[in-house]
């Protein structure tokens, strides 16, 4: 059955790898500018700095998994786009946290989507923290942009952290090696915000597990849940019933559809 058999064979090339991977280059580049530049970066490699559509400045890091990061937030996706039942709520000058900064991406979505007074970004790797650095002092705006160079738990303390990965590094699981940094306990920090931003990559669980979350201050949440460390089989169920058990309203739940294993979950208080 030759039908069969292209739609088979049209269905492998849109899954290869290099495929996807060109997809992704072009979303990037279309949220970059100068473009060419960007496209020249790629072949080059190293950090560049580039200009936004919507304002602001990135500083990627070329042949990396940042080129994610930039189509995630910035491309058609826009993952970090409020529900529409939270404009309101979202409107006037708002305090955030963001927990998991990496190079301040998110950070820098906020500051041109929000009327931002003040934010402050949590980032514990090292490799990580000096671009986020960098992207404070590039865009200007140290007045309202602050950097902890942390990580964020339930608990105050070092940690055993696995650094290096880009946007995958993360808490050490038990028995795995890694370096010791220093952690801060969400509910010791001033939580009366706005918004609060988490992709702490498998930490979120410990915060969502902790029975003061039903205490937190934030008004928003926008969460990104992973399989790594879930209490349950199902992540996604648990996600929501954690929060919703902590006085949290879902407003958006997002699974993404590649495997299952992370979604997007936007709740605030009633």
């Amino acid at each position: 059955m030759p039908g069969r058999r292209s739609r088979q064979i049209a269905r492998a090339v849109l899954r290869h790898p290099l495929r996807r991977r060109l997809r992704r280059l072009r979303l990037a580049a279309a949220a970059l500018r100068p473009r060419s530049r960007f496209l020249v970066g790629e072949l080059r490699g190293g950090i560049r700095a580039y200009a936004l559509p919507a304002g602001g400045i990135a500083l990627v890091r070329h042949r990396s998994r940042d080129i994610d990061l930039v189509v995630e937030i910035f491309g058609p996706r826009r993952a970090y786009e409020p529900p529409a039942s939270l404009a309101a709520r979202l409107a006037g000058q708002l305090r955030v946290l963001d927990l998991g900064g990496n190079i301040g991406l998110f950070a820098i979505f906020a500051l041109q989507r929000y009327d931002v007074r003040a934010i402050t970004s949590f980032e514990p790797d090292p490799e990580n923290a000096a671009l986020l650095a960098r992207a404070i002092q590039r865009n200007g705006v140290g007045d309202r942009w602050k950097l902890q160079s942390v990580a964020v738990s339930n608990d105050a303390g070092p940690i055993r952290f696995v650094a290096g990965r880009l946007l995958e590094s993360r808490r050490a699981d038990p028995g795995e090696d890694g370096v010791q940094l220093p952690a801060v306990d969400l509910f010791d920090l001033d939580h009366d915000v706005d918004l609060i931003k988490v992709d702490i990559e498998g930490g979120e669980w410990a915060l969502l597990g902790d029975p003061r979350l039903s205490s937190l201050g934030a008004r928003t949440i926008v969460i990104e849940w992973h399989g790594r460390g879930a209490p349950d089989p199902d992540p996604h169920a648990a996600a929501l019933g954690l929060l919703q058990r902590a006085g949290y309203v879902i407003h958006l739940d997002e699974v993404d559809p590649p495997h299952g294993h992370t979604g997007l979950v936007w709740a605030a208080r009633p």
